[in-house]
């Protein structure tokens, strides 16, 4: 069931308080919640039929899937996990920690296919580099931040674990962003081929980026000219 509240105040509103009772300090704040009110999981993606959808049947797995946490069912408890991961309700350092849990079991490789354990390897890949980015300092000038972040990302790269979709464009853009900062282009050229292989080029969006990112590579080859 949708529920929509309002947050301008009404007169023996019942559901006055409900914004900070549900974790929300600000508007537009969008949850998904349970059947008993709690809240699940956050909504920050894009505002579209598409974006909502998808969303909401990724609760609905993820609600399917809830009480199957002690399931003795390896590959049941690695959909769960992927659920959870998908919704973003889980930290990288808890997510770890499950993901170890599993592997000891011991149907674990029988019961879950070559595909299922690559696609959660690379959701920890992912989440592990959200939360590397969480943790640069702030309150450095943006050349040391860019600098931190791409020593970061050159060490994920030499260990394999490179994340995918919007997590992947952000690690090839980075490297970018180092290398315009150094005047290395031929590091800005390789990162734009690899950050150009996670995006669709039948999407408009994407289209977009892709023009700013050669626009960006030819301005570098511009400037290592020059010097």
């Amino acid at each position: 069931m949708l529920f929509c509240h309002i947050t301008s105040w009404v007169e023996d509103d019942p559901h006055a308080k409900l914004l900070s009772e549900k974790g929300g300090d600000a508007f537009p704040y969008i949850v998904f919640m349970d059947g008993d009110g709690d809240v699940v999981t956050q909504y920050n993606s894009s505002r579209s039929t598409e974006g909502f959808r998808a969303a909401a049947q990724a609760v609905g797995k993820y609600l399917r899937l809830r009480d199957s946490a002690d399931s003795p069912d390896a590959a049941v408890r690695v959909e769960l996990l992927m659920a959870q991961l998908e919704l973003g309700v889980l930290g990288h350092g808890e997510a770890r920690a499950k993901a170890e849990q599993l592997e000891k079991l011991e149907n674990y490789e029988e019961a879950v296919t070559e595909e299922a354990r690559a696609q959660l390897k690379q959701r920890l890949v992912n989440l592990e580099f959200q939360a590397f980015l969480d943790s640069l300092p702030a309150d450095k000038p943006r050349s040391e931040i860019v600098e931190i972040a791409a020593k970061g990302i050159f060490a994920r790269q030499d260990r394999g674990e490179i994340p995918d979709g919007n997590d992947g464009i952000t690690f090839f853009n980075i490297q970018m962003m180092y290398g315009e900062q150094t005047g290395d282009a031929q590091l800005v050229e390789a990162a734009a081929s690899k950050l150009k292989k996670q995006l669709d080029p039948q999407d408009a969006m994407h289209m977009r980026i892709i023009d700013q990112v050669d626009r960006r590579v030819a301005k570098a080859k511009e400037k290592a000219k020059d010097k």
